[in-house]
């Protein structure tokens, strides 16, 4: 039996502010391309060519702040905005510093105070900036007119040089969806392994034997902030791998936009497991949505699979097993260890869709 789990999930964050010294205008040199952009610029300055509301997460938001395309933005505060075809920053009179206090284990979405030098953060325990290009970068600098996701506990600064000279004007449009927050556990492959399944989840009758566990790779989705796969091998004790080896599977991703696409993820794990052909079966409710698809023995192989895929928000799980005709037949140990994952996730912070 083999058991496949993978989670997807995309980013997100939150923050609060504080003031500090005025200075001059600066020069509208600050460009972004097509697609979402994380921006951000002096107190009243505006963005052009933006399409839809832009989004903040503010220190006490359960969600996202929606905005119009053009309101004056806020000294410090970061923003997602969407650009059909690129846009520019419309800075206005500035500031170089600003000081925030930030909760424990909760992004914030900063932004440069400045819209003509990189401000340096000090205080944070991770930084993330993006692009449409690179995707999440991190780092301890933020560009000038841009924004990140933050975490840190406690107060949190952010310095850039004196700006020269400002400019003015704005011009947007229409409605498309910012990336989703993930919490931190969500951002890295071992925090992904933290939320998957463990050993002490896996339960097999006393004639097994743990054979092998390790990290496997496993190939890379659109989107993906962090990935993690792994599986486990049980044996019967006195056979080899020809009869009764059960195998568990599973691979973990997360994801940078506010839904995962639970079909495309589907059929990427399906066609990479050699499942195409599996026949969809009814799915109990796990997570916002789930699916089932079985696979019956072909070829030399008399074992059977069962794939359940489910997704909370930007998070999908796949967990398949497979058995050489072993003793773990039904779907509801499969739903069980799902459950167990579909837990770990509400427990860290991965809110279902609204």
């Amino acid at each position: 039996m083999r058991i496949f789990v993978t989670l997807e999930i995309a980013a997100g964050a939150l923050f609060a502010l504080a003031v500090f010294k005025p200075l001059r205008p600066a020069a509208a040199a600050v460009q972004y391309p097509a697609g979402w952009n994380l921006i951000s610029g002096p107190e009243g300055s505006h963005v052009s060519g933006a399409s839809g509301p832009i989004y903040s997460l503010q220190p006490g938001d359960a969600a996202y702040e929606a905005f119009p395309p053009h309101p004056a933005l806020k000294r410090g505060w970061g923003y997602w905005a969407y650009f059909p075809n690129g846009g520019s920053l419309n800075d206005a009179a500035g500031a170089t510093a600003y000081a925030v206090t930030l909760e424990a284990g909760k992004y914030v979405m900063l932004g440069d105070p400045s819209a003509t030098g990189d401000a340096t953060v000090s205080g944070a325990d991770q930084v993330l900036t993006y692009s449409p290009a690179g995707g999440y970068q991190s780092g301890s600098v933020i560009p000038a007119g841009q924004g990140a996701f933050v975490l840190g506990t406690g107060t949190v600064s952010l310095s850039a040089p004196a700006p020269p000279a400002a400019s003015a004007t704005p011009t947007p449009t229409a409605t498309p969806a910012p990336a989703l927050m993930l919490p931190a556990a969500a951002t890295s492959p071992a925090g992904l392994a933290s939320l998957g399944l463990q050993r002490t989840d896996l339960i097999v009758p006393g004639d097994y034997i743990a054979l092998d566990d390790q990290d496997v790779t496993y190939p890379p989705i659109a989107s993906t902030v962090a990935t993690y796969a792994h599986f486990w091998l049980y044996l019967a004790v006195g056979d080899n791998l020809s009869a009764k080896a059960i195998f568990f599977r599973e691979t973990l991703a997360s994801f940078s936009t506010p839904h995962a696409d639970l079909s495309a993820f589907v059929n990427s794990v399906l066609t990479a497991s050699g499942s195409a052909g599996a026949a969809s079966l009814p799915a109990p409710q796990i997570g916002d949505e789930a699916r089932l698809y079985e696979v019956g023995p072909s070829g030399g192989h008399t074992g059977y699979e069962d794939h359940l895929f489910f997704r909370r928000r930007a998070v999908t799980v796949e967990v398949d097993y497979e058995q050489d005709p072993g003793p773990i037949t039904s779907t509801a140990y499969l739903f069980k260890l799902a459950g167990l994952i579909d837990a770990r996730l509400t427990a860290a912070g991965v809110q279902s869709t609204p």
